[in-house]
Order: structure tokens, then sequence, then C-alpha cells
């Protein structure tokens, strides 16, 4: 009696696999033996990354009198998320504040351009204090307010209009409202409903004081808005960042504070001025009389896992609600 021959071919199409999440190539049932062995030759698909880093806009000077003195703008946050969210996504970059112009003040940002509070009008025509910067940040809806929002970079705040240059904005980024770096009861941030603390709304930097001789900065756009500064020679409060990381598909993210210290520049400031080159000319708080630099915000992708990336793709201050999609 001749021998049983064992059944040990495949039957039926040979089962392929491949690195490309979208293919469907990989479909069926998989043991996790097999799967193991796979993703160890690396042809087992991953699901793409999607990173997005951003800088909100640094806050504007005050001129002081007669334009001989200046108030140096508060330099932006810095904020990095990584998520499986396909997007599609809805960015605004952030407008650096505007200077300060005798008795007008630096103007407020609208929302598209991050809210940047506005900066002190005063009663002499000398001294007229910066607007804040506006944030950067990244929604998942085109309708732009607190319960969309996925990741932002708070805005710095706006320089005083003092006669010395010694004054300074306030602070950007971090979880909440960033308070002057002077300190004290003034410039503080706002809270999440109410915005900064002086004509402040939500994701809207509070507006400064306009009621003395030095005037005060406005503060920076952000989560919880930059309090507006409430005193002289008291700077506005920089605005808050986010990060959302009970959104589903979140893996990982960071914030920076800008620090609005003597210097008003973001690169001076300590927050990832030498590890990250994208943003050297970004969300720098004005460190002469003029307007900060507006924000910007990169995104780009990953099909591997994170080992590699695709290059960034930038997005500069426009004033429209930008829309990405894979």
């Amino acid at each position: 009696m001749a021998g049983r021959r064992k059944n040990g071919g495949i039957i039926g199409p040979r089962q392929l696999t491949t690195t490309v999440w979208s293919s469907g190539d990989s479909t069926g049932v998989w043991d996790l033996s097999a799967q193991y062995l796979l993703r160890r030759a690396s042809i087992w698909p991953v699901p793409p990354l999607y990173e997005f880093r951003m800088v909100g806009g640094g806050g504007g000077a005050g001129s002081g009198y007669l334009g001989g003195y200046y108030g140096r703008g508060g330099g932006a946050g810095y904020t990095i998320f990584v998520t499986l969210f396909a997007g599609p996504w809805y960015v605004i970059v952030g407008r650096g504040g505007r200077v300060g112009s005798g008795a007008t003040g630096g103007a407020a940002g609208t929302l598209n351009q991050g809210g940047g509070g506005k900066g002190g009008n005063t009663p002499q025509p000398y001294y007229g204090s910066g607007g804040g910067g506006g944030f950067s940040g990244v929604f998942s809806s085109s309708t732009i307010n607190q319960g969309n929002a996925l990741a932002l970079a708070g805005g710095g705040g706006g320089g005083p209009g003092d006669g010395s240059n010694t004054y300074s904005g306030g602070y950007g980024g971090g979880t909440s409202g960033g308070d002057a770096p002077s300190g004290g009861s003034y410039g503080k941030g706002g809270t999440a409903s109410a915005g900064g603390a002086r004509d402040g709304a939500a994701l809207a930097g509070g507006d400064a004081n306009d009621g003395t001789v030095y005037g005060t900065g406005g503060g920076g756009g952000g989560y919880y808005g930059g309090g507006g500064g409430q005193n002289n020679r008291e700077a506005g409060g920089g605005g808050s960042g986010l990060l959302l990381t009970s959104m589903t598909g979140y893996v990982s993210g960071s914030m920076v504070n800008g620090v609005g210290a003597n210097s008003g520049n973001y690169q001076n400031s300590g927050a990832q001025e030498s590890s990250d080159s994208n943003f050297v000319n970004y969300g720098r708080g004005s460190n002469g009389i003029g307007a900060g630099t507006d924000g910007r915000v990169l995104w780009r992708t990953s099909t591997d896992g994170g080992v590699s990336w695709s290059a960034f793709n930038p997005l500069s201050m426009t004033s429209a609600v930008q829309t990405v999609t894979t």
C-alpha cells in the first residue's frame, strides 16, 4: 500500500501583505504568530502617522516717548503633536502682534489670524503699546471654537508703551494663560470661558488697559486667551497652548512656553531655539519698535510607524482658515 501524501501546499491565492495601510492586501484573519513574523520582516501594514509642529505669533512692541523707547513683545509658544487621526484638519496660523503707534496702540487680530489682543490707547499721544500675537492651531472642524481645538500654540503678549526699554510682553504657550514676566497681580492670563482679563473672549487675547500714561500690551491669543495688562509698566499675559491628549488617535506631543524676558525674542528664550531650525524667523516677539513676526505651522506624514517621514509641508499666515487633507 502506497504511503499517503500530506497536503502541505497552499490552497487558493497566495496570501501577501504590504506596508501600505490603505491597499486592503492584508485583509482577512491572520493569527498572532503570522503577524509577529510579518512585522519583523517589515511587511505588515501600519496606520499612517501625522505630525504637526507650530508656533504662534510673536508679540508686538510698544513705542515709547516720541518713538525713542520701546517695550519688547513676548515670544510665542511652540507645540508638537503626533496623531493617527486622518483629518481633514483646519489650521490657523497666528499673526504677529502689531506695533503700538502713538495713542492708537497695536491693533487686535481677527479670530482667523489667531485673536491677539489690542494694545492700549493712552491719554497722551506719545505712548502706544503693542498688540498681542495670535495663536496658531489645528482644529477638527471649520467651526473654530474651543470644543474643536486639537492643538494650539499661544501667541506672545504685546509690549508696553513705556518710557524705557526694560519692560517686555507676556509669556506665550503653556497650559493656562501666561502671566507677564513681572508677575504681580497684573498681566494675568484669562480663563477658558472668559478669555483675557480685559475684554477677552475664548481663544482671543485680552485687550490692554487703556487708562494709563504708559500703556500696557495686549494679551496673546490662545486656548485660555491672554490677559490684558491692567496697570502701568505691566505687560499683557501671553495666551495659552493646548494638547488634546484625549482625542481619538492621539499618539504624543509636547509644548514649550514662549518667554517674554528682556530680550523679548522667541529665539533667545531657550524655547527650541537650537533644536528646531524650521522656526528661526517665526514666532518672535518684537525686539525693537516693530511688529512681532507671524507664526507658522508645519505638517508631515509617516507610513512606517515613524521610522521615516515625508518632507514638511509649511503653512504661513493668511487671513483665512486653511484646510489640510491627505
